[in-house]
């Protein structure tokens, strides 16, 4: 039956409604700037590239050298970490709308090492939220033997289609010539969407003010920690909604092993700076990544697509404990509390 012109227009009205049918609240406008954090050698001079980056204790999800904002432009406190250099800490002052070009001079530090073992072995280790590598840039399996800077360090291990049995993350204190052995272990899991199962593989690329750069993020180097991942696209009133207070309560729980991400799907043609930017305004500073594909990486069931928000929580064995739309701060809260690793 071919609809009448009013049957058209009623039409026309409920996908409108879909996007436009709720008032978006956007966060308190803030005075923003940029902040440019470089790191260089301090013997050689030469530009060190991957190292950790945080703000007021916040892991930041670009490493050196990195363009990161606009944030609000206010006092922070600049840590700066790397395997093979000692920790540095500053004061940084972000100005309102400019860009604070900031350069670290990294002492190398006397190293300690870890002995990473693991059943069954062949597992991908990760230390402090990046994957350990060798000189030419190979993923690092257990077993390993590994040189680390003096200092505070986190280690994981994962494999895939296996989740990693408590303790999935170990907080260790090298100290220098000392050898610290640490092992994982792991068991079979089933791969899927559901709650009890592990996640299907999730690598995708890092959104951020900086268009030439394409790092990417897997979900494996989060193992050990509590994640939210919120999927979301710009249109979607729901999502834009909840997002600020997921980035409130990000920053809450940060320092209690809790991390966020939010896979941010294009509509139509915009540009990756576009989405990059549109999650800045509803104040996300956790990952925001490049999901080109609606759901696909979670594996709907092919045909349908999935409906946004999408929230999914995995713990800190990699396995799902919660899936399923908006959420209200309260809920939100409640959640994490319930799986906070101990």
């Amino acid at each position: 039956m071919i609809p009448t012109l009013w049957t058209r227009f009623f039409l026309v009205l409920i996908v409108i409604g879909t996007f436009v049918g709720c008032e978006i609240v956007e966060p308190p406008s803030t005075p923003r700037g940029l902040l440019y954090v470089r790191a260089i050698d301090s013997l050689s001079g030469n530009s060190l590239n991957g190292l950790s980056i945080l703000l007021d204790s916040v892991p930041q999800s670009q490493t050196t050298p990195a363009l990161i904002g606009p944030i609000p432009a206010k006092s922070y406190h600049l840590t700066i970490r790397g395997l093979e250099y000692a920790e540095r800490n500053y004061t940084v002052q972000v100005p309102s709308i400019d860009t604070l070009f900031f350069e670290a001079k990294m002492n190398r530090a006397p190293v300690g090492y870890i002995q990473v073992t693991s059943e069954p072995s062949n597992a991908r280790i990760v230390i402090d939220e990046q994957y350990a590598r060798d000189s030419v840039g190979t993923i690092l399996v257990t077993p390993s033997f590994i040189p680390v800077s003096e200092g505070r360090h986190t280690v994981s291990a994962a494999l895939a289609d296996h989740r990693t049995l408590r303790p999935s993350l170990h907080h260790i204190e090298v100290s220098q010539n000392s050898t610290y052995p640490l092992h994982f272990q792991l068991e079979p899991a089933v791969v899927g969407r559901n709650v009890g199962n592990i996640p299907f593989p999730f690598r995708q690329e890092i959104l951020q003010s900086d268009t030439t750069r394409h790092d990417s993020l897997d979900l494996e180097q989060y193992r050990g920690f509590l994640v939210m991942i919120s999927c979301w696209f710009t249109t979607c009133n729901p999502c834009r909604l909840e997002l600020p207070y997921f980035a409130s309560t990000y920053l809450t729980y940060a320092s209690r092993r809790v991390r966020f991400i939010s896979p941010t799907t294009p509509i139509g043609q915009q540009s990756r700076l576009e989405l990059y930017q549109s999650g800045q305004a509803l104040g996300i500073t956790y990952p925001l990544t490049y999901d080109p594909h609606p759901g696909f990486w979670f594996r709907m069931d092919g045909r349908t697509p999935p409906s946004y928000p999408l929230n999914i929580l995995v713990d800190t064995t990699g396995t799902i404990v919660f899936t399923g739309g908006s959420l209200t701060e309260n809920e939100l809260h409640q959640l994490i509390e319930n799986h906070l690793p101990r």
